[in-house]
């Protein structure tokens, strides 16, 4: 019999990664009326959780990414913030949104000078 009891242990190893946002332009410009996509490509371990902000205020969509805005409008332009955080850490990516006015279609004839 041998003098020394065997035991065995179980190790689980946890990976954890804090979360990295793929960098996106900082600046992205659209007219009135169209749809605007803002990018923001999240990973880390454990897989973290996006919430998206408008001026500071949640816009109460959760994981979603990218986040679309169809139709904006003036109301859309200002600092839009996509935070993804998980047990190891949180990063945040920070798009500005100008709306540049509404676009207009003349419609124009000839005119027939007598």
């Amino acid at each position: 019999m041998d003098r020394y009891d065997k035991t065995r242990v179980k190790v689980v190893l946890l990976s954890l990664a804090k979360p990295r946002i793929q960098p996106a332009p900082p600046l992205l410009k659209a007219l009135v009326g169209q749809t605007v996509t803002l990018p923001c490509v999240v990973q880390g371990e454990p897989s973290p959780e996006v919430n998206w902000f408008h001026n500071g205020l949640p816009v109460g969509i959760k994981d979603t990414s990218p986040f679309r805005i169809q139709h904006v409008s003036m109301a859309d332009k200002g600092t839009y913030q996509c935070v993804a955080r998980n047990s190891a850490g949180q990063e945040t990516l920070e798009i500005m949104l100008e709306i540049l006015g509404e676009f207009l279609l003349l419609n124009t004839s000839l005119l027939q000078l007598k």
